[in-house]
């Protein structure tokens, strides 16, 4: 573990006049704990989404959100997760993050993935300890974090600001690995009240910033199969609700952010149906763009598509319908990001120009 740890002013020393309300606190309590089934509704992402406005005393509505199925995030131990491995601690406890995934290019798929968590002392913090997965849906993949990836430092003030690093490696015998390595900058940069469609009357909330930076490489047999992540995630805690109120993740192209996911939590039995919980990764080939047109790799279920093409400042620059083609031959040099839907289920992918 490799931590910097900053406070931040501010306007910790504006004039008391000023404030409507004292910010709340966020500690260990306030976190997931074994057993939870945590629900929360997903939305479909926009590139027209405000997550800039932050601050003090920020009244955030976000009650106009429209959901289009739920998830359910069960925490459970490795055991309890059918990952009977001893190389996760016992005390561990987790949830599916990936129904599948399957990196670009690569040649398998890795189903059933869980991230397991820790609360810990000295100090105080909330940590993503160990993973699992199995490789095609069938050979389990167990590891733990050589260096652990803090989420949180407790307790969460407005004005905290923490930089970590996290690392692990993941082996099969006589087919490769996943290794995973990357920082988080993690920063309270708000607070204030919150509306959604789940919280009618505003709760106080603390709002986190947490910017990650990460590679991951499948090595399979004698190839690799690097994936540049880069993405922020934005939350806003509430005492007592161990989810999110509202969770933006955003993907970044220099200096744009893009919204891949949207979700907040709520309630169980509203009548929407239940889905994988985020985007997935689909191939631009070629890539850099070498001609005229870049075309996208969608999955061979999807009867019935949209890709959203966007520019590197968010700038929406085409709709195109049932194609896998994207005309690239009039656009300036730059990155491109390809958002692609399908009856409620997303990916998203880039490409350079």
């Amino acid at each position: 573990m490799k931590r910097i740890l900053l406070t931040l002013s501010f306007g910790l020393l504006a004039s008391a006049a000023l404030r409507a309300q004292i910010p709340i606190i966020v500690t260990a309590a306030d976190m997931p704990v074994l057993g939870d089934q945590l629900i929360h509704s997903i939305c479909p992402p926009s590139a027209g989404l405000n997550f800039t406005n932050t601050g003090t005393n920020i009244a955030w509505d976000y009650s106009n959100l429209v959901p289009q199925w739920q998830r359910i995030d069960t925490y459970k131990t490795a055991v309890q997760a059918g990952y009977s491995s001893s190389s996760i601690p016992a005390s561990a406890y987790g949830y599916k993050v990936e129904d599948s995934l399957t990196p670009p290019g690569a040649p398998v798929t890795l189903n059933d993935v869980y991230t397991f968590f820790s609360i810990k002392t000295s100090p105080p913090r909330f940590v993503a300890e160990g993973f699992a997965a199995r490789v095609n849906g069938v050979l389990p993949v167990t590891a733990p974090y050589s260096d652990e990836d803090e989420w949180y430092f407790f307790p969460l003030t407005f004005g905290k600001y923490d930089s970590t690093s996290f690392k692990l490696t993941a082996s099969v015998a006589g087919i490769g690995s996943l290794k995973q390595q990357g920082t988080r900058k993690t920063t309270v940069d708000g607070w204030g009240t919150m509306k959604t469609p789940y919280f009618t009357t505003p709760v106080p909330v603390l709002r986190v910033r947490s910017e990650v930076d990460e590679v991951d490489t499948i090595s399979y047999l004698t190839m690799n199969f690097p994936i540049q992540r880069h993405y922020v995630d934005y939350k806003w805690l509430a005492n007592g609700e161990h989810y999110p109120v509202l969770w933006i993740s955003t993907s970044i192209v220099g200096s744009t952010e893009t919204p891949t996911s949207v979700s907040y939590r709520d309630l169980r039995n509203v009548g929407i149906r239940t889905a994988s919980r985020s985007m997935e990764a689909l191939e631009v080939y070629p890539n850099p763009a070498s001609g005229a047109e870049v075309r996208v790799k969608v999955p061979a279920t999807w009867s019935h598509y949209v890709l959203h093409v966007y520019d590197a400042t968010g700038k929406l620059i085409t709709e195109l319908t049932n194609t896998n083609s994207v005309n690239t031959a009039s656009l300036p040099s730059g990155k491109y990001i390809i958002i692609a839907e399908s009856d409620g289920v997303y990916g998203a992918a880039q490409f350079v120009r």
